[in-house]
């Protein structure tokens, strides 16, 4: 019988929720924490003292089964991605241009140039299923699927490119590392297919870029 693992990216308060939720969803999973300090992990979760992108850089490969579930205060598909981009080509991150951004839903600048979108004009509960089409809080429908939305995104010299999470448990959501691969060096012909990994008996989805594209993107976008 197949045994899902999870690699918890983070052990603060963000992980130690993670942990919770996804022990009582997968409770025979094995479960990992990495954090850069030694931290007091519940029972039967593994503590691993590491930075979270090392920890990935060191273990994670393009077989790679565990589930990436980021808790960390960074974009860590982001900088995994950008790491490895970097060691291969000439790659340069740009801020989105401040003129797209009445065009998205409910934009927010980062510190660094990112932009964070949302369907809410509200704070969403730290337990929010994710509904397919109605918003647990406002009972209304919701307006768009974000990442169909950034998929189908076309401006002027930048190419929307889609990382995709799944939701594994209320509010927790989580990566294949193969899908990282495909982002970056894990492919050799210039244009890259990334089908979603789910969870059995569910349909994957794929978003498709080409290599000119991805390097002139808006990469500091949050997705």
């Amino acid at each position: 019988m197949h045994r899902e693992t999870f690699w918890i990216m983070g052990g603060g308060l963000f992980g130690r929720l993670a942990c919770e939720r996804l022990q009582t969803a997968w409770p025979a999973a094995r479960i990992l924490v990495v954090d850069r300090r030694e931290i007091d992990a519940p029972s039967g979760v593994e503590g691993v003292v590491s930075d979270a992108r090392v920890f990935l850089d060191e273990n994670m490969h393009p077989r790679s089964e565990a589930w990436i579930v980021p808790a960390v205060p960074v974009h860590l598909a982001y900088e995994w991605l950008a790491d490895r981009l970097r060691r291969e080509r000439d790659f340069m991150p740009h801020a989105i241009p401040q003129d797209l951004l009445p065009d998205l839903p409910n934009p927010c600048r980062g510190p660094e140039g990112q932009v964070y979108l949302t369907n809410a004009d509200f704070r969403c509960p730290n337990d929010c299923p994710e509904p397919e089409s109605t918003c647990t809080v406002t009972g209304r429908p919701r307006p768009l699927v974000m990442h169909r939305y950034l998929a189908a995104l076309a401006f002027e010299a930048y190419t929307s490119v889609v990382l995709r999470s799944l939701q594994l448990a209320r509010a927790w959501a989580a990566i294949k590392p193969r899908l990282c691969w495909q982002r970056s060096i894990g492919c050799d012909s210039e244009t890259v297919n990334s089908c979603s990994a789910r969870p059995a008996n569910a349909t994957p989805s794929c978003t498709r870029s080409t290599w000119p594209d991805l390097r002139r993107s808006a990469a500091n976008g949050a997705l």
